[in-house]
């Protein structure tokens, strides 16, 4: 306990000797502290100001107290400037942001819009042509059309397929093999399938092999390159 007195006593008489000795260094040096933060004033840097004024706090002098009082004042009036300032920038670049958006919208509208004009003046065969997907998406359709007219649709297999143009009017062509109701594979045949026209004929199957002839001619000798 008498240690622990006479340590705070030591302190107590050390930071009154430190106080002394800063008090004289600031009386010695006034003119030119006070100097100095007056012109770290003038150049807006605010914080020597403070740290002047903190430094010779137990001097307590008027004109120093009054100087560090302007620079706290320009600090906080510095942050809520750059505050206002920040909240602009990040409002004008969310304006930006949906300028923008609406802008891509737009430009996509119109391109949507040329797309779709373009491929209105397109035939169904140049259309098939330039998107192998309507080509991929047709046949399959007419190839579920085709299933369905077989004893053993889920059997079905197809090979050499191909979309070919009548009137401007796709046709599927290709062979196909599917069991028959006995089980066995008859062996792959020919055959057309237009499920939007209604037609899903195998070549001696559902349609006589000379009346197929005629018809594969007519539908499936203009195919399209895909």
């Amino acid at each position: 306990m008498l240690i622990l007195l006479a340590w705070s006593y030591a302190l107590v008489l050390a930071t009154e000797k430190l106080g002394e000795e800063t008090a004289a260094e600031f009386a010695t040096n006034r003119e030119q502290i006070i100097g100095q933060a007056r012109s770290a004033l003038e150049g807006e840097d605010y914080r020597t100001v403070i740290e002047l004024a903190d430094k010779h706090l137990t001097v307590n002098d008027s004109e120093l107290n009054r100087l560090s009082a302007e620079a706290e004042t320009a600090l906080e009036e510095r942050a809520r400037a750059e505050a206002v300032k920040s909240d602009a920038e990040a409002e004008q670049r969310r304006a930006q942001r949906v300028a923008d958006a609406a802008q891509r919208r737009d430009t996509q509208k119109q391109e949507g819009l040329a797309e779709e004009q373009r491929r209105a003046k397109m035939t169904n065969k140049e259309l098939f042509e330039s998107d192998s997907t309507e080509a991929f998406v047709r046949m399959e359709i007419d190839k579920d059309a085709l299933r369905a007219t077989l004893k053993d649709g889920k059997s079905a297999e197809f090979k050499d397929i191909y979309i070919s143009f009548i009137n401007d009017s796709p046709v599927t062509c290709g062979q196909v093999n599917a069991k028959n109701s006995f089980g066995g594979y008859n062996g792959f045949k020919r055959f057309i399938s237009a499920r939007h026209a209604g037609i899903s004929v195998i070549e001696g199957e559902n349609m006589e092999i000379n009346a197929f002839a005629d018809v594969w001619r007519q539908s499936c000798n203009n195919r399209i390159e895909m």
